[in-house]
C-alpha cells in the first residue's frame, strides 16, 4: 500500500473521514488501530466488543472514552472500543505525545495501519509501517490543489507550444536532438506535477472529481504525443532505456536539460538525420483510424515520401 493509496481510504466524503471532522471539531482526540483483532490480542487489555458496522457517527461518539478503537482492516466493522494498547516500548518512535507513541510503535510492531487524532491540534496522523502521513484540511487541500493546477496548466501551455514548433521541424525535415530533449523534458515535468496533484485529489476524493478530470485530459495529450514520437523515432534511440533512465531523475534533475541530452545521447542508435515515420502527424488527422495509420506509415517509410506523394501514387501502393 502506498501513500496514494493509504489517502484514499481516508478521502473526503467516506465514513472514516467523517469521523475525523466530528471528533476534530468536537475538541476530542482518538486512536483508531485497522487489523484483525486476533493479531493484535496479545497487546491489548480492557475495552468492551462492538462488532458492529461501522459507521461515522458510531466512531465519533466511541472517541469519547479515552481508549484505542479497533477496526477490522476491510474498513468495514468496528470490532473493539476503549481498549488500552502496550505496544512493545523498545520500538523506537520520534513523537512526543503518549497517544502518537502509541500509534507509531503499534504500526511498525503489527505493519498495520493507524490513526492518531490530536486533541490539542486537531490534526489526524497516519502511521502505516514505518511511514507517516499527515492528513490536510479541506482549505489547505484546495489551496495546495489549486497552486499545482496552475503549475500544470503553465507547463501544459508550454508543452503545446513545443508541440507546433516540432510539427513544423517534422514537415520541414529540421528535427534536431534538442526539439526531441525539449518535449520530454517538459513531458517529465508535466508527470511530476501530475503526480503531486494526483496525491491531493486522492485525499480530496470526492470533493475533486472535475479537477480529477482536468487532470486526465491534461496526461492524456503529452502521453499520446510523446508515445506517437517515440514509434516515430525508435529506429534513432533505445526508448525502453530512456525511459528508464528519465524515471530516475528527480525535479531538480529535470530542470537542467544538460542531465536529459546526457540520456538521449548515450542511447543513440545512430547519428543519421531525424526524420519521422508519420505516426504522430497523421494520428491528428480525425478521419484516420489507427489502422489507416499503421497502413499508410507501412507503405511510405518517411512523413516527406507520404507528403510529396499525390493520389496516384496512394493507389499504386493500395491506400
Amino acid at each position: 500500500m502506498d501513500k496514494k493509496e493509504v489517502l484514499k481510504i481516508f478521502a473526503y466524503g467516506g465514513n472514516l473521514r467523517n469521523s475525523i471532522d466530528k471528533i476534530s471539531k468536537a475538541g476530542r482526540g482518538g486512536l483508531f488501530i485497522f487489523i484483525d483483532y486476533k493479531k493484535i490480542k496479545k497487546i491489548c487489555s480492557g475495552g468492551f466488543e462492538i462488532n458492529d458496522n461501522l459507521s461515522g457517527e458510531k466512531l465519533a461518539e466511541l472517541a469519547k472514552m479515552d481508549g484505542a478503537i479497533i477496526i477490522d482492516d476491510k474498513f468495514e466493522k468496528v470490532l473493539f472500543a476503549n481498549v488500552l494498547l502496550t505496544p512493545d516500548v523498545k520500538i523506537p518512535t520520534n513523537e512526543t505525545g503518549t497517544r502518537h507513541q502509541t500509534a507509531e510503535r503499534t504500526a511498525k510492531q503489527f505493519e498495520t495501519l493507524v490513526l492518531a487524532v490530536s486533541e490539542r491540534t486537531k490534526v489526524a496522523t497516519i502511521y502505516y509501517k514505518n511511514k507517516k502521513v499527515q492528513l490536510s484540511s479541506l482549505n489547505e487541500l484546495f489551496t495546495k490543489t489549486g497552486e499545482a493546477l496552475k503549475s500544470l496548466e503553465k507547463h501544459e501551455d508550454i508543452f503545446h507550444e513545443l508541440i507546433k514548433k516540432f510539427d513544423v521541424s517534422e514537415i520541414l525535415e529540421l528535427v534536431t536532438l534538442e526539439d526531441i530533449v525539449l518535449l520530454f523534458q517538459r513531458k517529465k515535468i508535466i508527470d511530476i506535477v501530475a503526480d503531486i496533484l494526483s496525491m491531493f485529489l486522492a485525499e480530496l476524493g470526492k470533493e475533486g472529481k472535475l479537477i480529477q478530470l482536468q487532470l486526465k485530459e491534461s496526461v492524456n495529450f503529452s502521453d499520446r504525443e510523446t508515445n506517437l514520437m517515440i514509434k516515430d523515432y525508435e529506429d534513432y534511440f533505445d526508448f525502453s532505456k530512456i525511459l528508464s533512465e528519465l524515471d530516475e531523475l528527480q525535479y531538480d534533475d529535470v530542470l537542467d536539460k544538460e542531465n536529459l541530452f546526457k540520456i538521449f545521447m548515450n542511447n543513440r542508435k545512430n547519428e543519421n538525420a531525424l526524420i519521422p515515420k508519420g505516426f504522430r502527424i497523421l494520428r491528428n488527422i480525425p478521419v484516420l483510424s489507427i489502422e489507416d495509420i499503421d497502413l499508410i506509415v507501412s507503405k511510405f517509410p518517411t512523413l516527406k515520401e507520404l507528403m510529396i506523394s499525390n493520389e496516384e501514387d496512394l493507389l499504386k501502393k493500395g491506400i
